[in-house]
Formats: structure tokens, C-alpha cells, sequence
């Protein structure tokens, strides 16, 4: 009965397929190989029991087999009876290395510890009990015949060379095990921490669509909730690099975006304590921009878009209420990515217009277009396309009165490639007049 079991899952395990499983351990154990057979070839090149040519032969095939099961196992299924024949003949390889290079007075032998740390970490425990009990019985095979030629020296001989090739097996494969425990920890951190930055996104965007300066006092509290949470974006991605001693550059990102929606949600509340009147003065129109994508850049990546921007000069300085363009570029790139499917794009275009009065900038996207009533009529409240509890089509309206309050004008059109394109202009401020010269005396 057992046998008929073991044979059912030998049956069962050897009609599958592997799956590709990348692993930093592969290359560093093959870079390790490479260095060890070019000391090798350093230091033994006198040793009598080398023989050459063969053994240069031998060491380059293994070298080639080595890659190329790395290579399969990491980016190709196989069947798994094929990943077997693929160990079998690395240990077949190493044991023709160990014939030309003194047999049982060979240190080659140390060589069969590669496929078992490959079967460690690629494979299945299966593959892993296999490729150690193909060293060691290919091992043994240069000792003669165990019943009739085997002492008391071969015996201890074989015990710890047996023993130095299970203990390797064990303890990669429980290194393995440990790094795939932290890697599983690793990612559903990782996507926690990104859930958080899209909900307090989300809620920083309300916030600023909503609060006016009666609602600033009641709002405190979910500011300092909002802060919170970035903050600890940036604590538990600063912890996950600590753990894995280096610095994932998805990791800093998420550190840098985190910090920037801090920074925002401070400027925001700071210009909201001041009041909500538009204090006109000269700010940078490239900062508004740049501030309201690190706020819906979450948002944004959640659905997999791009962002292009083309910015034909530096601008000038404009005259307007910085909050409030923010606020403009903000729900036009909200605007865009509520029409876009997975994988689309939002351009932002910016220049100066020739006679140096105006700022223009244009965000596209390569959606659907705006309906024909809104081009023909503009933006009217409470009319949208998107599904109910998506929009109340006041975004585009309230963006209409932002630009248009700051001395702006504002064109809806659609693109001649597809999709829409919002035409934002904005007056350039006057140049303060320079100092005039002292008079002389």
C-alpha cells in the first residue's frame, strides 16, 4: 500500500511542470564557481593529478551546463522528470572532473554542493533529496564496491564527505526557507503600505475639494490623521530596507512620494488657515504642477498611467493663488485618469506664449474625448459621464471658476489622436521694475 502510494505521487509530482523562480543566491553561487576555477587553474596547474586537456575540457562543460540549468530553471517551465535529467547530468560532469583529477584523491568532490544549493533554492524538496543522494552515490562509485573493497578509512571517509554534502543541503535549503518567509512578509507589507498612501490620497483630495474656511477647525483632526498615516509610509519602508540591508529603489520611491504628500497636505492646511480668499501674488506655475502630481501619483499608479510632460522653457513667474492653481491641476489630472483605462497616458504640455503675458498649459489624455455637449456648452454642474458615485461632474465646473477668478481662460477641445485636451491660461506677473541708480553727488 505504501508503494502504490509513493508510485502515485512519483507519478503525479513527475507530470508537472517547475515554475521559474529567480533567486540573487543562483548568481552568486555561479560568480563563486568562476572564481574558484580560476584559482584553481592558479594554483593546481603543478598538480600531477590534474590532466590536461580534460580537465580544462570538463571545467568548461560544467561551466556551460551550470548556466544554462540556472537560466532554464529561472525564466522557463520544464517538466519536472527534464529538471532530474538536467542534475543527473551536472553530477555526471562533476564526476568525470573528479576522474581526471585524481579520483578518490580528487578535492573536487566539494563541486556537487552547486546543483544541490541550485536544487536548494529552485527547486522542490523532491529535486533537492535526488540531486544529494546523485553526489553521494556518484561519489562513492571511486571507492570500488562497498561489500568487498570498503575499509575502516573508506567508511570515515565517505561518512563525512556524505555528511558535508546532506548538512549543505539542510542548511541552504533552511536559508532558502527563511528568505522566502521574509520575502512573503516583505510584499504584504509593501502592499499595505501602498493602500495606505491611496487612501490618504484619496481623503488629502476631498479635503482640499471640500473644506472652506468655516470647516478649518473641524477639519484639524483629520489633518493630523492624514499626517499620520504618510509618516508611517515612510517608517515602514525605512524599516523594510533596514531588514534587507540595501535600498530597493521601489522602496525610496514610496519614502519620497510619502514625504512630498506630507509636505503638501502642511501647504495646503497652512494656506487654508490663512484663509481661502485668493491672494494673488507671483508663484511658480511649474510647482503647482509638480505639487498636484506627487499628490495623485497613488492614485495614478494604481491604474498603471503615464505621465509626459513636456515643458518647452522655464516659465515666468504668474500671477496667481498658489493653492488654488494646484487645486486646478489637480482636478484635471484627477479629470483625465477618471477616463482612462489601465496603461493610458496624461501629457502636460507648458509654454510661454510669444508675446511673453500668458502661461499656457494644456493637460491631454488619450481617452474617449469629452462628450459633444460639453464642448458645445462647457462644463455644467451635476453633468458627467462617469458612473454614479464616481463623480458629480462639479470638478470640471469649480476649475472653470478657479482659472477664470485669477484673471485665466479656459478651452475644452478634444485631440485630434483621441481623447481630451484642457487648454489652462494663465497671466504671466510683471517683472519688478529694477532699482533705480543713486544719484551721484
Amino acid at each position: 500500500m505504501i508503494a502504490s502510494n509513493w508510485i502515485k505521487a512519483a507519478k503525479l509530482h513527475y507530470s508537472g511542470w517547475s515554475e521559474p523562480k529567480k533567486s540573487f543566491f543562483t548568481n552568486g553561487h555561479q560568480t563563486i564557481f568562476v572564481i574558484f576555477i580560476v584559482l584553481l587553474a592558479i594554483f593546481a596547474r603543478n598538480n600531477p593529478y590534474l590532466q590536461y586537456p580534460q580537465t580544462i575540457y570538463l571545467f568548461a562543460a560544467f561551466l556551460i551546463s551550470s548556466v544554462f540549468t540556472n537560466y532554464s530553471l529561472d525564466r522557463m517551465r520544464i517538466r519536472y522528470w527534464a529538471v532530474d535529467l538536467l542534475v543527473f547530468w551536472n553530477c555526471l560532469v562533476i564526476s568525470a572532473m573528479i576522474q581526471y583529477s585524481g579520483s578518490t584523491h580528487s578535492y573536487m568532490w566539494v563541486l556537487y554542493l552547486l546543483p544541490i544549493f541550485t536544487s536548494a533554492i529552485l527547486l522542490h524538496r523532491w529535486q533537492l533529496i535526488f540531486t544529494a543522494a546523485c553526489g553521494i552515490v556518484m561519489m562513492s562509485y571511486f571507492y570500488g564496491n562497498p561489500f568487498t573493497e570498503w575499509d575502516r578509512d573508506v567508511i570515515f571517509e565517505m561518512a563525512g564527505k556524505g555528511t558535508v554534502l546532506f548538512m549543505g543541503a539542510v542548511l541552504m535549503n533552511s536559508l532558502v526557507a527563511e528568505r522566502d518567509k521574509v520575502e512573503v512578509e516583505l510584499s504584504e507589507e509593501r502592499d499595505k503600505l501602498e493602500e495606505m498612501t491611496r487612501s490618504t490620497a484619496q481623503t488629502t483630495m476631498q479635503m482640499m475639494q471640500n473644506t472652506n474656511m468655516a470647516e478649518m477647525g473641524k477639519n484639524t483632526s483629520g489633518i493630523i490623521h492624514d499626517l499620520g498615516t504618510p509618516v508611517s509610509v515612510i517608517l515602514g519602508s525605512a524599516r523594510m530596507m533596514d531588514m534587507e540591508k540595501k535600498a530597493p529603489s521601489e522602496d525610496l520611491q514610496r519614502i519620497i512620494d510619502a514625504a512630498l504628500l506630507c509636505k503638501n497636505i502642511l501647504s495646503n492646511a497652512m494656506n487654508m488657515a490663512k484663509g481661502q480668499e485668493f491672494k494673488i501674488e507671483p508663484i511658480n506655475v511649474l510647482d503647482t504642477v509638480d505639487s498636484a502630481l506627487a499628490i495623485a501619483h497613488p492614485l495614478l499608479l494604481e491604474k498603471n498611467l503615464t505621465v509626459v510632460k513636456n515643458i518647452k522653457d522655464r516659465p515666468p513667474l504668474i500671477k496667481g493663488s498658489y493653492a488654488h492653481v494646484q487645486r486646478v491641476f489637480l482636478n484635471l489630472v484627477l479629470n483625465a485618469k477618471g477616463a482612462l483605462k489601465p496603461g493610458g497616458k496624461i501629457f502636460i504640455n507648458m509654454q510661454t506664449s510669444p508675446d511673453r503675458q500668458w502661461v499656457l498649459t494644456s493637460v491631454e489624455d488619450n481617452g474617449t474625448g469629452f462628450p459633444p455637449l460639453l464642448l458645445q456648452n462647457g462644463p455644467q454642474a451635476f453633468q458627467t459621464t462617469k458612473k454614479e458615485g464616481e463623480g458629480t461632474g462639479l470638478g470640471l465646473v469649480t476649475t472653470k471658476q478657479l482659472v477664470e477668478k485669477q484673471g485665466g481662460a479656459i478651452t475644452f477641445s478634444n485631440r485630434l489622436q483621441g481623447g481630451a485636451r484642457v487648454l489652462v491660461k494663465l497671466p504671466v506677473a510683471p517683472e519688478k521694475p529694477a532699482p533705480a541708480a543713486p544719484k551721484a553727488a
